[in-house]
């Protein structure tokens, strides 16, 4: 692929280290213009790169995107809990927002509100859940990708044995 075509627009941003394609130009969080074709065309689009040499990048039409280790970071600055307690915190957390999630949908299910509000709830409550899911992870020192890999893997496993529709009993014998 070549990078270097992207059109230039005011609000699109490149975060990383394929220099050969930025400007020396950065705004307040260290994002720079970019040059590029990818077919992004709306705005929160969004395309990773992670090519060989350190070529690694994403590049955004419009808004913002924060990585994993700036979230991860800020979890960490925000997180008020007894330490000698934190994963029964935590998991109690967890637990209380993916209620806050149901009880957003069971309130849209019976007429409170649309499908508009109904989404802007599942998007604040959803935040909650990955606050207290990337806090668990980190109190426990277990990588994000760790669990998306195993979880990608033990699907993959269900669907070519048809078992999808698993109780995932089994997932604890691998």
């Amino acid at each position: 692929m070549v990078y270097q075509d992207i059109p230039q627009t005011k609000d699109t941003y490149v975060r990383g280290t394929y220099i050969d394609c930025m400007t020396e130009e950065t705004d307040e969080n260290g994002w720079k213009p970019f040059n590029a074709q990818t077919g992004l065309s709306t705005t929160g689009d969004r395309f990773d790169y992670h090519g060989a040499n350190n070529h690694n990048f994403s590049v955004q039409i419009g808004g913002s995107t924060v990585s994993h280790e700036e979230y991860l970071e800020l979890t960490r600055e925000s997180a008020v809990y007894p330490e000698f307690i934190a994963l029964q915190y935590l998991a109690l957390g967890l637990n209380d927002e993916a209620g806050e999630v149901a009880g957003a949908v069971k309130k849209h299910l019976r007429g409170d509100y649309g499908e508009e509000e109904l989404e802007e709830r599942v998007k604040s409550e959803m935040g909650d859940v990955l606050w207290y899911m990337t806090r668990i992870l980190d109190e426990m020192d277990i990588e994000l990708d760790d669990v998306r890999q195993k979880n990608y893997e033990k699907l993959k496993q269900r669907m070519e044995t048809d078992s999808i529709q698993g109780d995932g009993e089994d997932c604890h014998s691998r």
